[in-house]
């Protein structure tokens, strides 16, 4: 992406307030230096530890996963049996950061927003096909046109856990597209400025904020590792949501608990309590926790197949 901005919440003349309407505007924002070197080396081995696991289920990386279902790629919260990755503190410990926080407040207006879940994708070394522009999904009901909420409906941080580059799988965005209403064009119809809009060159320990609605896709990895973006979800207050249901968005994240009772102990008092619809009570085993296989989600939306 040419002249990429990029703005660091260390940074003595960093303004919270100017950042959150630039990403207002653009549906995107990056933050260097978000995660320190510790919490760094914990959310690597973590990811690590979950594609062991997704290898030891499909060791030629053939399942396809994430949106497109590409071979090569992987969603870490498809991956999970509770379709988070929650039960792990590498995971759970980023629902509230010192260098993310006080933009996620500034971006929905309150603290009262909700730590839905936490997955990522992953793209394989040989992964050569571009991934088609998509929107994430929109967990829940909502009045009128998705592209004239004010609000996000939600917001996604993704985490660089290595140096992105042109040639390693990193994210391409299309900035603004979060309030446009048509759809995505098809892959072989896009214009050349949307396929090379790519993040890079990117420092480990970058944080990507991003509206769900805003397009993005995968970039080839033409690179001798894996590329991971773990991530944590989050949805807007009750009362900023443009939906007259009194519900929380649903349909697979807040409707069911996943993260464990002592997990959620460890966090921040703030961490804790916007993650209270996510923990489960004290005792309760959490269904599919620590399960990973490419196609778990499948055994939790069955009408996915």
């Amino acid at each position: 992406m040419p002249n990429l901005p990029v703005f660091s919440p260390l940074d003595p003349d960093y303004n919270v307030s100017a950042v959150a309407s630039f990403f207002h505007e653009h549906g995107f924002v990056v933050l260097e230096k978000a995660l320190p070197e510790l919490m760094l080396e914990n959310l690597k081995n973590a990811s690590g530890y979950i594609m062991r696991r997704i290898f030891e289920e499909d060791p030629e990386g053939s399942f396809g996963g994430g949106a497109g279902k590409l071979p090569h790629r992987y969603s870490l919260g498809d991956a999970s049996g509770t379709k988070s990755n929650f039960h792990l503190d590498a995971y759970a410990e980023l629902v509230d950061l010192p260098t993310t926080t006080p933009l996620l407040q500034h971006i929905f207006g309150s603290i009262e927003y909700l730590a839905a879940g936490s997955g990522g994708d992953v793209v394989l070394a040989g992964a050569i096909e571009y991934q088609s522009l998509h929107p994430d999904a929109i967990w829940g009901v909502l009045e009128g046109p998705v592209a004239e909420q004010e609000v996000p409906p939600a917001v996604t941080i993704n985490f660089v856990l290595e140096p992105l580059t042109a040639l390693n799988g990193a994210m391409r965005v299309v900035p603004g597209s979060h309030r446009w209403p048509e759809r995505p064009p098809h892959l072989l119809e896009e214009p050349d400025w949307m396929q090379f809009n790519t993040l890079c060159p990117l420092p480990a320990g970058a944080a990507i904020f991003r509206d769900n609605r805003c397009w993005h896709g995968g970039t080839p990895n033409l690179s001798e590792n894996f590329r991971a973006l773990p991530n944590v979800e989050f949805f807007p207050p009750k009362e900023r949501r443009m939906s007259s249901s009194p519900a929380n968005p649903s349909l697979g994240w807040l409707d069911r608990y996943t993260m464990p009772w002592d997990v959620w102990q460890r966090l921040s008092p703030l961490g804790q309590y916007v993650s209270r619809h996510v923990v489960a009570p004290p005792d309760e085993e959490i269904p599919g926790q620590d399960f990973y296989s490419p196609g778990a989600i499948l055994n939790i939306m069955p009408f996915l197949r």
